[in-house]
């Protein structure tokens, strides 16, 4: 059976980070603090491994496609 579940966090329109410094609580870590992750979403594709987060070229982690799929607009 499936249910719905309706939560915060804290992170800006695309990135992982509210302001410098301060990032979702899902941000984590792998590989010996080298590579952030998104421990919330897993990539079903990929046998529900954490999502490998990305940076943008000023160095903002950007939130993953299954969080920002997942946002309610209002």
């Amino acid at each position: 059976m499936l249910r719905q579940l309706k939560f915060e966090i804290k992170c800006g329109a695309t990135t992982c980070a509210s302001k410098p410094g301060k990032f979702c609580k899902y941000v984590g870590t792998t590989r010996f603090g080298t590579t952030y992750i998104c421990m919330l979403f897993k990539d079903i594709e990929y046998d529900y491994k954490s999502i490998i987060l990305k940076e943008d070229r000023h160095g903002w982690l950007q939130r993953c496609p299954q969080c920002l799929e997942a946002e309610q607009k209002d």
